[in-house]
C-alpha cells in the first residue's frame, strides 16, 4: 500500500487545506487515498534543514526587483496557484520559482490590485534554517503600513501525524481509517534512525538559540523529507522564564492528541503495535537528548500529560509518575 502525503510548505500553522487536496478515508487504507489536483511535487530536488539555495531576504529583493513582482501578484493570487488557506491567510504558489511562497492576509477583502504596494525586508533571525519562515512583507503605500502580503520560504517533505480536534472534525477522527493512518505514521517516525532525531534535536536548540520556538500542537507541522524531520511554524519566545519544547515536541511526534482520544473511544486501544511504535520513537528521542546534552521542562504542558498518560508507560516499564520523573533525573533528562 502506498500513502503520499505531500504538501510544500513555509505557511502558518492555521492553514487546513480545503480544497480537493484533502484527505479521504474510506473505512480502511485499500487504496491510495490522498487526491491532489495541485501539480506541485519537488521530487528530486535538492532540500535540507539548512537552505540549500538562495532564499534569504536579499535574494528576494533582488528577485523582485528583476521580476516586476508588485505587479505580477494578481496573476499570482489565482487558483491556480492555490495551495492553502488557514484562519490568517491564503497561500500561493509563485509560478516557476521553488524558493518562496506568496501569504495573502485574508483580512484584506476589497480588491487592492490599484492601490500602491512597497516591499519591506523582514530580518530572517534563523538564518541557518529553513522553518518556512517569512523573508519580506508587502505593505499599502501612503503610509497606510497595512502588511497585506508575507513572503515565505517554502519548505519540502511529507505532512506528518493527524491535526488533533478541532482542526481535524470529529468525524474525521472517529473514522475507522483514521487509527490506521495514525499507525502509518508513527511507523513512519519509529523507523527514522537516531541521527534523525539528533539533528532535530540541534534544530530545536538552534530556534530556541535563536529566540523562537516551535509551533508543535499541531503534528502537521512537521515534515519528513527522507531521514529529516523538519519543522514549519516558529513562534517568538515572549516568556523570560521559557526553557525548551523538547517534551511538547516528543508528544507532538507520538501524536499524543489523537492518542488519548482513540483511548476515549475505544476499550481496547492502545493495540500491543502501537505501545511498541511509541516506545521506539520515545527511545530514540530521549537518546538523542542525552546524546546532545539537553533536558526536559518540566513545566511542558503536554509533557506533562505524556508523563502521566498509558502514552509513555510501555518506555518506562510503569504507571507511576513520581518513578517516571525519578528515572528521568538518574538519566540526566530532568
Amino acid at each position: 500500500m502506498n500513502i503520499t502525503l505531500l504538501r510544500p510548505y513555509g505557511i502558518s500553522s492555521s492553514f487546513h487545506r480545503t480544497n480537493n487536496n484533502t484527505l479521504f478515508l474510506h473505512g480502511s487504507l485499500t487504496k491510495d487515498i490522498f487526491q491532489k489536483s495541485s501539480p506541485l511535487s519537488f521530487t528530486g530536488k535538492e532540500s535540507s534543514n539548512n537552505p540549500p539555495h538562495n532564499d534569504s531576504t536579499e535574494d528576494f529583493l533582488l528577485y523582485a526587483k528583476e521580476t516586476n513582482f508588485l505587479n505580477r501578484i494578481p496573476q499570482i493570487t489565482t487558483y491556480k496557484n492555490y495551495i492553502g488557506k488557514g484562519f490568517e491567510g491564503t497561500v500561493y504558489e509563485i509560478p516557476q520559482e521553488p524558493r518562496w511562497v506568496l501569504k495573502e492576509n485574508n483580512r484584506m477583502s476589497n480588491n487592492i490590485n490599484g492601490i500602491d504596494k512597497e516591499i519591506m525586508p523582514i530580518e530572517d533571525k534563523m538564518p541557518l534554517i529553513n522553518v518556512g519562515q517569512p523573508v519580506a512583507r508587502i505593505e499599502l503605500g501612503y503610509g497606510q503600513a497595512l502588511s497585506v502580503y508575507q513572503i515565505l520560504k517554502m519548505q519540502h517533505g511529507n505532512e506528518y501525524g493527524i491535526a488533533p480536534f478541532p482542526i481535524s472534525s470529529e468525524s474525521f477522527l472517529k473514522m475507522p481509517g483514521t487509527q490506521k493512518l495514525y499507525k502509518h505514521f508513527l511507523s513512519q517516525m519509529a523507523s527514522l534512525p537516531l541521527s534523525s532525531y539528533e539533528q532535530l534535536i540541534e534544530d530545536l536548540k538552534y530556534i530556541n538559540d535563536c529566540g523562537f520556538k516551535p509551533d508543535y500542537f499541531n503534528p502537521n507541522n512537521f515534515l519528513l523529507d527522507g531521514n529529516k524531520i523538519k519543522m514549519v511554524d516558529t513562534e517568538e519566545i515572549t516568556d523570560k522564564n521559557y526553557l525548551n519544547d523538547y517534551g511538547n515536541v516528543l508528544y507532538s511526534l507520538l501524536i499524543g492528541e489523537f492518542f488519548n482520544f482513540a483511548k476515549n473511544q475505544e476499550q481496547d486501544f492502545p493495540s500491543d503495535d502501537i505501545k511498541k511504535l511509541n516506545t521506539q520513537i520515545t527511545t530514540k528521542f530521549m537518546t538523542a537528548m542525552k546524546n546532545k546534552n539537553q533536558k526536559f521542562a518540566q513545566d511542558n504542558t503536554h509533557f506533562l500529560e505524556f508523563l502521566k498518560s498509558d502514552l509513555s508507560s510501555p518506555y518506562f516499564k510503569t504507571d507511576d509518575y513520581e518513578k517516571k520523573i525519578a528515572l528521568l533525573k538518574q538519566n540526566n533528562l530532568l
